[in-house]
């Protein structure tokens, strides 16, 4: 299995690590406006139940399943900008033209966690295995949160670069 070479803090940043693996497939699991659960409310300082736009994908790299992604955002009207978008390289693009909302940061943590029964048979692997967790908020030009993130990886398959700009 070829390394995933991933340099936190750059917006795309997934992205542009998963084009060095060549061989690679995004599928969506779900897509859809939910109620934002308490965890959830508070990365994104709304309030609890707040309608957000929610999604779930999963990467396979050479046809095995690597990565899942979960991604929150706080308009609800992002489902509709999305919905015909797998792939998360104009999605900041498309917010900026029709809600004049411009990512200009990206803040993110990394972490090994258990992964829950979701995650895990996403994964094929058992739950409470664990796996690389990088979570993170996106922020617009007046430094509100627009979107959490969090992306599960399996840890033998990446490894992390980090830039101090």
């Amino acid at each position: 299995m070829r390394k995933i070479l991933y340099y936190s803090q750059k917006k795309n940043a997934l992205w542009d690590a998963l084009e060095t693996c060549g061989n690679y497939e995004v599928s969506r699991i779900e897509l859809s406006n939910i109620e934002a659960r308490k965890e959830i409310s508070e990365k994104l300082l709304v309030s609890l139940a707040s309608k957000i736009s929610y999604e779930c994908r999963l990467v396979k790299v050479d046809g095995l399943p690597r990565i899942v992604i979960k991604d929150y955002y706080i308009n609800p009207y992002v489902i509709q900008l999305i919905q015909n978008s797998i792939l998360n390289y104009n999605r900041y693009s498309e917010i900026y033209h029709q809600f004049f909302t411009k990512i200009t940061r990206c803040v993110e943590d990394i972490n090994v966690v258990a992964a829950d029964t979701e995650v895990a048979g996403l994964l094929d692997r058992k739950a409470d295995e664990e796996v690389l967790m990088i979570s993170g908020k996106a922020y617009d030009q007046m430094d509100n949160i627009v979107e959490y993130y969090e992306y599960y990886i399996l840890p033998e398959d990446f490894t992390v670069f980090k830039r101090f700009e």
